[in-house]
């Protein structure tokens, strides 16, 4: 072999890895802020699946000015009005939805009531309940559900990404994997 085949058959290999290295190089400060997202990995048959924190949008938890920040009661009041929740089961998890609810951005009774008038919010994570736990359609959702992923789903507009990570989470659950071991 002379030099110049040798020459062109070396830069042949190293193409694709050499820029590759140099992309990693370019990038490595957004990949490392992207690795600081990172929730979890996960894999599914052939494909592997990431789920990244969703940035919140800034101010947009705080109420506008004559607005007040949601008290207990309205949370209570709210969710009797969700049809996928029994009525009578509000008044166990109010107090820990409300502060599940302010933590993920909810804090005024106008939002709290948008996101309890979305029949396509409540719907969606009503069906993510009722697949994976078994639960009866009637009434699939507790408190919790909806202080905590309808809160998510209401910031995120419905974003498929974010129903697969509910469901995922939701399989993580110990009434999941209780459900899955009595099968």
């Amino acid at each position: 072999m002379d030099w110049k085949t040798f020459i062109v058959e070396f830069v042949k290999a190293f193409a694709w890895p050499g820029t590759a290295l140099v992309i990693l190089f370019t990038l490595r400060k957004t990949i490392a802020r992207k690795m600081e997202d990172l929730i979890e990995i996960h894999r599914e048959g052939k494909s592997i699946k990431a789920f990244f924190a969703q940035p919140q949008q800034a101010g947009a938890a705080l109420p506008s000015p004559g607005q007040t920040i949601l008290s207990q009661e309205e949370v209570r009041e709210a969710l009797k009005k969700v049809r996928y929740l029994k009525a009578d089961e509000v008044d166990h998890e109010y107090i820990r939805a409300h502060v599940e609810f302010i933590q993920r951005g909810i804090v005024t009774k106008q939002q709290l009531d948008q996101l309890i008038s979305s029949e396509p919010i409540l719907s969606t994570l009503a069906q993510v309940y009722v697949e994976e736990l078994g639960r009866p359609s009637k009434c699939p959702l507790d408190s919790m559900a909806v202080a905590v992923y309808g809160s998510v789903l209401y910031g995120r507009a419905l974003d498929q990404s974010i129903v697969d990570f509910i469901r995922h989470d939701v399989r993580k659950s110990p009434e999941y994997k209780k459900l899955r071991t009595t099968d």
